[in-house]
């Protein structure tokens, strides 16, 4: 519980990225298995949730050129830079 409670104060995408092996095993389940809600101005997050199931469906591994980005290019790119 104390590693946990250790993330609240770091970036979310950080911990993402330093633990994605994990999450990479994990998310296709979770994908699967939650139904994910979101309020206004989530569309494209909850469309990409979409994606990513149909890709699992699917069997293929490549993002269309059109897919949905819940983050904003700009905003994606300064938080690899940090």
């Amino acid at each position: 519980m104390a590693t946990i409670a250790d993330t609240v104060s770091l970036d979310p995408l950080t911990v993402a990225a330093d633990r994605y092996a994990t999450l990479r095993k994990f998310a296709p389940d979770l994908l699967e298995a939650l139904q994910f809600r979101a309020g206004k101005g989530s569309a494209k997050a909850l469309a990409a949730i979409e994606m990513l199931r149909n890709l699992k469906w699917s069997g293929k591994r490549d993002l269309p050129a059109d897919a949905p980005m819940p983050i904003p290019q700009g905003m994606a790119q300064n938080r690899r830079a940090q």
